[in-house]
């Protein structure tokens, strides 16, 4: 379907949702935006989220909140869904990894030593803290 959407969109361009949930027959033009808004433009990214990528958003929530499209706007290439639904499912996770706990603040640096988070981790972690206490004075 997704396939069949571009061909489409490469036809009669982004803004025709009408016309084009004319020729589909099967969504509507609203379904057929947010799927593009959300996954078929060709500036957001599908790729799985990097440990760099985890630890910019975990800061820039933790300053403007659920913002998702300003967060969006400061992450090139996620758009404000993927960037909503990575916040929320780190919320839910109830066993979280080590990496996820030091991402969202729940160990302290001496922890994750301890949990043994690699050094490259360490070190990230250690570099988003010592910027958030400069914003902080």
């Amino acid at each position: 379907m997704d396939v069949i959407v571009l061909e489409l969109l490469e036809v009669f361009g982004p803004g025709s949702w009408v016309k084009i949930s004319e020729q589909l027959k099967t969504k509507t033009p609203k379904q057929i935006h947010a799927r593009w808004r959300d996954y078929l433009r060709k500036d957001i990214s599908g790729k799985p989220w990097s440990f760099q990528e985890l630890a910019r958003l975990a800061e820039l929530h933790k300053q403007f909140g659920n913002q998702w499209s300003y967060l969006s706007y400061l992450m090139p290439g996620r758009s404000p869904n993927s960037i909503k639904n990575q916040v929320n499912a780190a919320r839910r996770k109830r066993r979280v990894s080590v990496e996820h706990q030091m991402l969202w603040g729940y160990l302290r640096n001496e922890e994750c030593k301890q949990h043994g988070a690699g050094n490259d981790e360490r070190v990230l972690l250690e570099g988003i803290q010592e910027e958030s206490a400069v914003k902080d004075t």
